[in-house]
């Protein structure tokens, strides 16, 4: 019996907050920039992941994040969060996403552990899904950088 994107998801929710629950860290997004603001730049190697999106009332959306760094450490992360959103949660699509500005300095001193300055942002989100319930897909989010 096939399993529905939303029971999968919720799974991946309960096993991300069952099993490293311990390494996860609040997520906050601090504003949206696209493309990169001038004298900033894309550096390094990107965390390449799974994104899960859950309604959280009014104007907010819960998520949670399953990756690796992409540097030759591949370090798994987790992270989770909510953010606003402008628009009603079946509405959300991969534009709402990218360019999102994270602050979370852990995951950015552990996958970028010689040079941890900067901003992490949403560089692209694809394979996107969204039944009005849950919403996900693939993400990758990038170390944002002064010139």
């Amino acid at each position: 019996m096939r399993r529905s994107f939303v029971s999968r998801s919720l799974a991946a929710c309960a096993v991300v907050v069952g099993i490293l629950g311990v390494g996860l860290e609040p997520v906050i997004f601090g504003g949206v920039a696209e493309p990169p603001p001038p004298g900033q730049r894309i550096t390094g190697p990107a965390i390449d992941g799974v994104i899960t999106l859950l309604p959280n009332g009014t104007g907010s959306v819960s998520i949670t994040v399953i990756g690796r760094c992409g540097s030759t450490l591949k370090t798994p992360v987790s992270l989770f969060g909510s953010l606003s959103s402008p628009v009603p949660f079946a509405d959300i699509k991969p534009v709402n996403i990218e360019g999102q500005i994270l602050n979370h300095p852990v995951i950015q001193q552990t996958c970028w552990p010689t040079d941890p300055t900067g901003s992490l942002i949403v560089t692209a989100v694809t394979k996107f899904a969204n039944d009005g319930a849950v919403a996900g897909g693939d993400i990758s989010i990038s170390l944002m950088q002064s010139k």
